[in-house]
């Protein structure tokens, strides 16, 4: 092999190199310069699961907080009044978040499982045990969701 076959074949090979090395770094080797490769895009179910887990947790304290008004005689009627409106508060404020849950579609797999453990979760914690009401518009557009998203992942459902 000649000396200038020799110098291109190692050239190619640094490039080569230096492309898989940029690539594992998380970059993009082009043109002899490393671009900075798009971050990943977070999924938005995992937020909306958040927003559902914390607005039900404020709406159950709400509860407690009435019942404990309610139930203590040295608590005015103005003050368990007030604790009505914020379980009616608190209330709106679980089940927008909870519309706004079943309403985003999961983007990875990951986020299609905490969906589906959302779904379950909910049902035990707002319904008791049952079988999901699938005459639900909020059950048709998450089982909807949830297909829509195991197909875009190759998934077929059959």
């Amino acid at each position: 092999m000649s000396s200038n076959a020799l110098a291109r074949l190692q050239s190619r090979r640094t490039l080569l190199t230096a492309a898989l090395a940029g690539t594992a770094a998380g970059s993009v080797a082009l043109g002899g310069q490393v671009a900075p490769a798009a971050p990943p895009q977070p999924d938005p179910i995992f937020a909306a699961i958040e927003k559902a887990r914390t607005s039900y947790a404020a709406y159950s304290e709400a509860i407690a907080a009435e019942d404990r008004a309610i139930t203590n005689p040295d608590v005015s009627d103005v003050a368990c009044d007030e604790a009505r409106r914020f379980v009616c508060v608190a209330d709106d404020e679980w089940r927008d978040a909870s519309d706004a849950l079943y309403g985003t579609p999961p983007a990875t797999p990951a986020g299609l499982v905490a969906m589906l453990e959302a779904w379950w979760v909910e049902s035990e914690t707002d319904y008791g045990l049952r079988e999901p009401d699938l005459e639900g518009d909020r059950d048709k557009r998450t089982l909807r969701n949830l297909i829509d998203s195991a197909q875009t992942f190759g998934t077929s459902l059959s």
